[in-house]
């Protein structure tokens, strides 16, 4: 918990108290703005970290897999799955199911089902979305950052940017990707909370 006041040079400026979360990591501590960011960073850990060129998802499915059809068959399609940016064509809240167009790969289109997203999504957004997608539906992965749509070309943009490999980064293009876009979410994004099913 933080709170108080400083001087930046500029006058006196006051800080209201505000709750941060913070994760070590070695000699690192991340600090973050809400409990709704660990979910994005247990996503990041799960499908973006990488160990000897896998994640989680892929290391799980290898040494551990599943024990039913089911199981092998989510495994396979969480590690089958990538984030991308859609624009929601239409929502069927009798059906929970939204109709998703991906803005970066041209002609694919998702039917996304959500019984709680699907009740408040609308046409003036978009999504950045890790999509699980299975025979006849498809689920995110847990985390949504959400844009208003007429930023649909500044954020189609940075996704171009985003995917260049001339940049002399370690960092794989997928994790550059997803950290771009979760800065994005923080100063032009529709902030979102996630919350228990079935809590109040």
């Amino acid at each position: 918990m933080s709170c108080g006041s400083w001087n930046g040079g500029h006058g006196r400026r006051s800080l209201d108290c505000k709750q941060h979360w913070i994760v070590q990591s070695g000699s690192k501590r991340f600090v973050y703005d809400s409990e709704d960011d660990l979910s994005v960073l247990m996503d990041y850990a799960l499908y973006e970290y990488r160990v000897m060129g896998k994640n989680a998802v892929e290391r799980y499915q290898e040494e551990i897999g599943g024990e039913t059809q089911i199981e092998r068959e989510l495994l396979a399609a969480m590690v089958a799955s990538s984030t991308s940016l859609f624009e929601v064509e239409s929502v069927s809240t009798s059906t929970c199911i939204m109709r998703l167009s991906d803005l970066a790969n041209e002609g694919r289109t998702i039917n996304l089902m959500d019984i709680n997203f699907s009740q408040r999504v609308t046409p003036d957004w978009l999504l950045f979305i890790r999509p699980i997608t299975l025979e006849n539906f498809s689920m995110t992965s847990g985390i949504a950052f959400i844009f208003p749509r007429h930023l649909k070309e500044e954020l189609l943009k940075r996704w171009h940017r985003s995917q260049s490999r001339r940049r002399r980064l370690a960092q794989p293009v997928s994790a550059r990707r997803y950290a771009t876009f979760f800065r994005l979410s923080k100063v032009k994004g529709i902030e979102v909370r996630y919350e228990e099913v079935g809590k109040a």
